[in-house]
């Protein structure tokens, strides 16, 4: 029952345990896609109870599958695709980051968004707007819209040495 070995074991197949050994080395998972368990072979390697779509997935070229995964330490990436809600408690994006939709800061009144949408109607609508919830664009106290007209219903605008030039609940300011 007990074995010891010194030297070399050959062998082009057979099992140890659960395991099968021959061109790949598996436990119940015949191949990448095939069955439930554990498999090691030249293409890949595959861990998972699901027989088609192994829940741990790692091709031969490099590319990883993994249904449920947390991951510490730095990710880099040159491209990919986010389904849902991508959520960061700090950090910041560095270099272009663009958006087919909105991008949207914060909630209620203190929402900001940047919006290139376009109503098939009307046509642009406000491109960026603050102080409103993100539905409430055209209640805004600050927008700027696809045309370049800019509303603010409470705004001062000072020279390079902080004297006001135009205060809106005062009117002009001092030259």
């Amino acid at each position: 029952t007990n074995l010891t070995v010194s030297g070399d074991i050959t062998a082009s197949s057979g099992a140890i345990g659960n395991w099968t050994v021959g061109d790949a080395i598996y436990n119940g998972r015949t191949a990448l896609q095939t069955g439930a368990g554990m498999y090691l072979g030249t293409d890949g390697i595959a861990i998972g109870a699901t027989a088609a779509t192994p829940e741990f997935k790692v091709l031969a070229s490099g590319a990883l599958t993994a249904t449920s995964a947390t991951i510490t330490g730095a990710v880099t990436a040159t491209s990919g695709t986010f389904d849902g809600t991508v959520n960061a408690s700090a950090g910041a994006f560095t270099g272009d980051v663009s958006t087919d939709s909105k991008f949207i800061a914060g909630t209620g009144d203190a929402t900001t968004v940047i919006d290139g949408g376009v109503d098939p109607a009307t046509g642009p609508f406000y491109r960026i707007f603050s102080g409103a919830s993100s539905t409430e664009a055209e209640n805004a106290p600050f927008s700027v819209t696809a045309g370049g007209e800019v509303t603010a219903k409470k705004m001062t605008i000072l020279d390079a040495q902080g004297n006001v030039l135009l205060d809106s609940d005062t009117g002009l300011g001092a030259a």
